[in-house]
């Protein structure tokens, strides 16, 4: 009598750990992780990237380099504080400017004190005295000037009563000119005026 052979589980159960060893090889090679040696040059650009997501602490110092950055395509507001570029060529020379103001030299102060001068008073009159001028050494110009009313202290009663009408340079700039004026409407008067002329050569 012929037996019958029986039927073999063994090949189902050998493709169920076939399928089962290649799912997890699969699940290994996903695994894998992908670095630049995986990309190819050129295959990924601004447009893959997401703004914000490469970041300083994603870069390792010293790999980007001015090489590797277009010319023109980082503007100041790429940048975070200030950035000092290298120092630019020379620019040409300045226009002259313009002359400056004559200079002065051999300053020195000049001054002549007019005893009892004269003041008429100002009530039917103009009040005024004679100009007093004390005049420069030759060649010099009255740059500045001015006067004193109180040389003499016994004359403190004129003094209160007499007025400086005018104390400026004369016509040509070569001394200090002073002219009193009587505020009393009633009594002459007369005191001693100091002149001072500061002169230089000036030019």
């Amino acid at each position: 009598m012929t037996s019958k052979p029986r039927p073999s589980h063994i090949a189902p159960i050998a493709i169920v750990a076939v399928i089962a060893f290649a799912g997890s090889a699969g699940v290994a090679t996903a695994a894998k992780m992908i670095t630049g040696k995986d990309i190819k040059d050129g295959s990924i650009t601004a447009k893959d990237i997401k703004n914000a997501t490469i970041t300083n602490k994603k870069i390792k110092d010293e790999t980007i380099t001015g090489k590797k950055i277009k010319d023109g395509s980082l503007s100041p507001s790429d940048f975070s504080g200030s950035v000092e570029g290298p120092a630019g060529p020379q620019g040409p020379q300045g226009a002259p400017g313009a002359p400056g103001a004559p200079g002065l030299a051999g300053v020195e102060v000049v001054s002549q004190t007019f005893a009892n001068v004269f003041v008429v008073n100002s009530g039917g009159q103009r009040g005024l005295s004679d100009v007093k001028t004390v005049t420069c050494p030759a060649g010099k110009t009255a740059i500045s000037g001015g006067f004193d009313l109180g040389t003499d202290p016994m004359e403190n009663g004129a003094q209160r009563q007499i007025l400086v009408s005018a104390s400026q340079p004369n016509a040509q700039a070569t001394g200090w000119s002073v002219q009193l004026f009587n505020n009393s409407s009633q009594f002459d008067n007369s005191l001693d005026l100091k002149v001072t002329a500061v002169c230089a050569t000036v030019g």
